[in-house]
């Protein structure tokens, strides 16, 4: 199986530069449709410590489907599967490269398949809806990606009636962690629950679970939420102007109130300033639930500026935290602006950090990014002796103007501020990845 799928990816990826010469066909958005991505992802080398292991490539496949609207209803199905491509060393040392593959931290890279979206669809100009599994793109419903993503159960509803204002209203009661969820929660999170995922990750990817089985905390099961309810409200009617509030309520556990700005400053035809804000809230109470007696508030506080122009760009963004704990950050959220590939400390308590990015056109499709983020030290680190700090060095390249292929190579650098002499804890990591999509 293994074979065979990759022998299919690599006759298409030799397909594509016949098909980059054809020309744009007018597709009519009613009618039937099936579409999908290949992606291959390989770590080429990482340093041998706790953080990763030196190796590890996987593949990902996904067809979706969409059949033909009738009185603007139609029904969506997508399927992933996610394995390894016979090329990862698992008799070595080490765990398997973790945000590849979907099987938890006891996973071999079988290939894991789920039905991961399958929804009906209602869509007119100014309303769309959806009801089952679906991909939820909201402020703190995404986060990056490596192969499977995280996908939400539920109904969702967006209205776009008056000019420049957007209504959102959702309701989700089950989520299903992608294949980075464990990379979130014990690589990236060092087992914090602050980037995006809880340690219901370790064992349960791939797989639909309430809102109360994904806290991971004793005494607390799939009853004890009825699931989350979101309203949000996007707003661009001021020109260059962007501003948008959304509300999260997790039944019985939390809730959490998000909030950005941005504005648009032309300089030039092909240049312009950008300059955004964000704030994020959260109040976390288990006192209800038997046995339980967590509660706590998280706030956070962000501000960005960025220039951009043809070819080029250049930003500066920084995060402050605040509150009595680490934002219990576990339904795959990540809206802050200094995130970084493998660091999101700007969710962990009183924490002070920024961010210094730039990107480069260096020819024709292809782009160089470049991005440094400190953090410092979160508190409750007690034997640090290094603040946690990242660089991201990213090389993407497009060979043509569909952009419907990439290939990426970055090198992340990166300490954690759990780092001592004693307990290595810094990476130097160095993937390649590669997707199709037809």
């Amino acid at each position: 199986m293994k074979k065979s799928i990759l022998s299919i990816i690599a006759a298409t990826m030799l397909a594509v530069p016949v098909m980059a010469e054809d020309k744009k066909e007018k597709i009519d958005p009613n009618a039937e449709s099936v579409s999908g991505m290949f992606k291959l992802m390989h770590i080429l080398s990482a340093e041998d410590n706790q953080f990763d292991r030196d190796s590890g490539s996987a593949f990902l496949l996904n067809v979706k489907y969409k059949s033909q609207a009738s009185n603007n209803i139609r029904a969506v199905v997508n399927h992933y599967s996610v394995g390894d491509t016979g090329l990862t060393d698992f008799e070595t040392t080490g765990k398997p490269a973790r945000g590849m593959f979907v099987n938890g931290s006891t996973g071999r890279g079988e290939t894991v398949s789920l039905l991961a979206e399958l929804h009906a669809l209602y869509k007119t100009k100014t309303t769309t809806a959806k009801v089952g599994r679906q991909i939820w793109n909201t402020p703190l419903s995404t986060i990056k990606w490596s192969m499977m993503p995280n996908f939400y159960e539920g109904a969702t509803f967006e209205n776009k009636s008056v000019e420049g204002l957007t209504i959102n209203a959702s309701h989700m009661t089950k989520m299903s962690y992608g294949s980075r969820a464990l990379t979130d929660f014990a690589l990236i999170g060092e087992g914090s629950a602050t980037a995006g995922a809880s340690k219901v990750a370790k064992t349960n990817q791939a797989e639909f679970l309430t809102f109360g089985q994904l806290t991971g905390v004793t005494g607390i099961d799939g009853d004890d939420s009825a699931g989350m309810t979101t309203v949000g409200i996007d707003y661009s009617g001021v020109k260059n102007l962007t501003v948008r509030a959304w509300n999260y309520l997790v039944h019985d556990l939390e809730s959490k109130l998000y909030a950005d700005a941005e504005y648009k400053m032309p300089l030039s035809k092909t240049t312009k300033l950008i300059i955004g804000a964000q704030y994020l809230d959260q109040d976390v109470d288990y006192s209800g639930i038997t046995g339980q007696t967590l509660t706590s508030n998280y706030s956070l506080t962000g501000a960005k500026v960025a220039l951009k122009g043809k070819g080029f760009g250049f930003s500066v963004a920084m995060n402050e935290s605040s509150g009595d704990n680490a934002m219990l950050n576990i339904y795959g959220s990540d809206p802050a602006y200094t995130s970084m590939i493998f660091s999101r400390n700007a969710y962990r308590q009183n924490v002070s950090a920024y961010k210094v990015g730039a990107s480069v056109g260096l020819m024709k499709g292809l782009k160089l990014k470049l991005a440094y983020a400190n953090y410092g030290q979160s508190e409750g680190i007690a034997s640090s002796n290094a603040d946690a700090e990242e660089t991201d060095i990213v090389l993407i390249y497009h060979p043509n103007k569909k952009k419907n292929m990439m290939f990426k190579i970055f090198n992340a650098l990166r300490t954690s501020e759990n780092d001592t002499t004693a307990n290595d804890k810094t990476m130097n990591h160095v993937r390649a990845v590669a997707y199709y999509k037809f």
